[in-house]
């Protein structure tokens, strides 16, 4: 009898999926139809070819879809061995109900497809007229999910697992015209074994609160062991396609900081009530009861209790379950919503702490064996964070002295404040000196300040060394973290005094002859010069003489000295100093002056001291008057009066017409003819030295002779001529 009932049920469900084939294709050309442009439009060869194809591509992905729960199910059929006496059918609302054996079959409302069970109409001569010309395979396909949204794709093959059912093919099957506003509670059957169709196909419509409180589908659920009765939401669940919302379930993550991009709009978020600050110990713990023992055909009740274990309210607490498998859904309390792969939904919004809700369903065993399914529990946990935005501010502002003379220290106040409303941090001074002020820790100096508070103020005092003459612009930073920079600058001038110092006199005198010398000091600096020492270093060929301005000579150390206490910028003076040569040679005559900061200034003069050739002659007659035919001699006598040899001295003696020349005498030989007398040059004759020629003559008539002699040497080129006068006289 049992064998019969298999078979008239396996008959019945055949019958059932044929009828609903019919519905498909119906579906399908009336779609094609809508589409064509012209009403009553038959498909063409290309439609047939590309529904051919698609019927390919369906039957190849058929084994990719997999239902949620379909894990959990097989574990626990793993478990129990039970074996299978009815054909396990979709859960989906489309596939027709087997009732047990002792149940009456209604085809009326249980094998039509969703839609139609829900009023509409689809019986249409011209849709069944397409449908023979297209001469597609009338092969019985799985039905469509009531509600699906048609989505553009392969659609997965259905599986039923049935030990005399065979796997049906999949054909082109169009999507219902409408969905049901409102799917009744009491279609879902506990087959979760038949996988739904995939995400990339048609999913049934889903409520809409059930719609935005989405469980995850995790692709990866375990399939070896149950899934524990009780959990709590600090728990991994094994059924993990919904996953916990709790943030104590989650591991923490360090948050990397991240430039936002460009195109981000502004945020809209706001901070939450205080009591959401701090740890929010939100936890859920489920439990699920069952009796430990039902019977087929009676309606038994599922319980699945959930609490609310932590410390902070848990919001949006949903329970997912699903219709045991060989079990028919009754009822449900409260009444629960139909999820997209047709698990059951309670939403029960917000459990406070301790608080506690409780679900059922009632169904009704329809074969033996083990009964049973995993709830889950999903909720969302609140916490809210605030701070206070605030943007820190710098200013700077240096105050010194605007002038500063050279050497000295300058010393800077600076001040720098934080103007803004949040702290500044990192908050450093630096300051790169210009070339004329100097700082021990170099040409860069740094201070840090540290963290400014709001409308906070520091003064810091820098210390610089005026070191060169110029105007300069001292620029000042303020620095912190976020980028802030303030910057002052303060124009300073270095004043510096300057001497300029030269030597006015002749580079070359002549030995004993006196040399007068200006020194000339001015300062072309911006400030003045005080405590001026100006002194004139004679070498040993110059003998000091005198100096004016009060100049004091100091013989050991052969210094002319004057002193001045003050000299004006842009002001200048001079001194003279008198000074004898009395060395021959080159000497050299330094001058240098000297004052405070450091000042100095000096110039050499080289002075080229020469001797004189004095050269000079006596001429001195022997005998005046002399007698007719008596002699008389000339002595001339060279001396050399100057400072320096005379070369190359020659001397001539030119005899008037009434005197003879006899003999003559002296240093180098001579020639003597009748008319004068010339000696040989006498090669050098030394300064303060002399040397002496004699001229004899013979007086032939009377009268006033005059005897000239004629000097030369290398210094005298032009003779030098002195003439002897000698009277003589005759007998009367």
């Amino acid at each position: 009898m049992k064998r019969y009932m298999i078979r008239i049920t396996a008959l019945s469900a055949v019958v059932a999926l044929g009828i609903v084939v019919i519905a498909q294709a119906q579906r399908t050309l009336r779609a094609r139809e809508a589409a064509a442009p012209e009403a009553g439009a038959k498909p063409s060869a290309k439609q047939i070819a590309a529904a051919r194809a698609a019927l390919e591509k369906n039957a190849a992905s058929a084994e990719s879809a997999k239902d949620p729960f379909a894990m959990a199910r097989e574990a626990v059929a793993a478990d129990t061995a039970q074996p299978n006496y009815l054909a396990a059918v979709p859960s989906d609302p489309s596939v027709a109900v087997i009732p047990a054996a002792n149940e009456s079959i209604e085809p009326a409302q249980a094998q039509l497809p969703y839609a139609e069970r829900h009023g509409e109409t689809i019986h249409d001569p011209n849709v069944l007229q397409a449908v023979g010309e297209a001469e597609l395979s009338p092969t019985p396909v799985d039905p469509l999910a009531a509600g699906s949204k048609p989505q553009t794709g392969d659609l997965p093959a259905a599986e039923l697992h049935s030990g005399e059912l065979q796997p049906i093919e999949p054909t082109v099957a169009a999507p219902p015209l409408s969905a049901p506003l409102e799917p009744p509670l009491a279609e879902p059957l506990g087959e979760s074994s038949a996988a739904p169709p995939a995400s990339d196909g048609f999913a049934p419509a889903a409520p809409a609160e059930a719609q935005q409180f989405e469980p995850a589908l995790a692709d990866s659920a375990p399939t070896g062991e149950l899934a524990p009765r009780e959990f709590s939401a600090t728990e991994q669940p094994v059924a993990d396609k919904y996953q916990a919302t709790d943030p104590a379930a989650q591991p923490l993550v360090a948050a990397t900081p991240q430039e936002a991009p460009p195109s981000m709009s502004e945020g809209t978020g706001r901070p939450g009530g205080r009591e959401l600050e701090g740890v929010q110990g939100a936890a859920i713990s489920i439990e699920k009861i069952a009796p430990a023992e039902l019977q087929v055909g009676r309606n038994a009740s599922f319980q699945v209790r959930v609490r609310n274990t932590g410390t902070a309210p848990a919001k949006d607490v949903q329970v997912f379950d699903e219709v045991p498998k060989n079990t028919r859904l009754a009822s449900t309390t409260p009444s629960a919503e139909q999820g997209p792969n047709g698990e059951l939904i309670w939403s029960l919004g917000r459990l406070r702490p301790g608080e506690e809700s409780v679900v059922s369903m009632e169904v009704v065993p329809l074969a033996e064996g083990e009964i049973g399914s995993v709830a889950v529990a999903r909720f969302t946990a609140e916490a809210s964070a605030r701070s206070i935005a605030t943007r820190p501010q710098l200013t700077i502002q240096v105050n010194g002295p605007r002038e500063v003379l050279s050497g000295q220290e300058a010393v800077l106040l600076v001040k720098v404040a934080n103007i803004g409303t949040g702290a500044a941090t990192g908050v450093t001074l630096l300051n790169q000196l210009p070339a004329n002020f100097t700082h021990p820790a170099g040409s860069e100096v740094e201070y840090t300040v540290g963290t400014l508070g709001p409308n906070e103020t520091r003064d810091i005092e820098l210390t610089l060394t005026a070191a060169r003459a110029g105007r300069v612009q001292n620029n000042v930073m303020a620095y912190a973290d976020g980028n802030l920079r303030a910057e002052d600058v303060l124009e300073m001038e270095v004043l510096a005094p300057a001497l300029d110092l030269k030597i006015d006199g002749s580079e070359r005198r002549f030995l004993e002859r006196q040399a007068t010398y200006t020194l000339n000091l001015a300062n072309p600096g911006t400030a003045a010069a005080k405590n001026i020492v100006l002194s004139a270093h004679l070498p040993e060929g110059l003998q000091f003489v005198e100096a004016n301005n009060l100049g004091e000579f100091d013989a050991a150390t052969r210094t002319v000295n004057w002193r001045l206490e003050e000299l004006p910028a842009g002001e200048s003076g001079a001194v003279t100093m008198i000074a004898m040569p009395i060395a021959e040679g080159e000497h050299l005559l330094t001058v240098d002056a000297k004052a405070n900061q450091g000042l100095s200034a000096q110039q050499e003069q080289r002075v080229a001291v020469e001797g004189i050739a004095g050269a000079t002659f006596q001429v001195i007659d022997a005998s005046d008057p002399v007698e007719v035919d008596g002699e008389t001699s000339y002595e001339i006598r060279v001396i050399n009066q100057g400072t320096k040899a005379a070369t190359n001295v020659r001397v001539a003696a030119i005899l008037p017409d009434g005197m003879q020349a006899i003999s003559a005498e002296g240093p180098t030989a001579h020639v003597v003819d009748s008319a004068q007398v010339v000696f040989e040059p006498v090669a050098r004759l030394a300064p303060k030295a002399d040397t002496t020629f004699v001229v004899r003559v013979k007086a032939t008539v009377a009268g006033d002779m005059r005897l000239r002699v004629q000097l030369t040497s290398d210094e005298m080129r032009t003779p030098v001529t002195k003439e002897e006068s000698t009277r003589v006289f005759g007998d009367e």
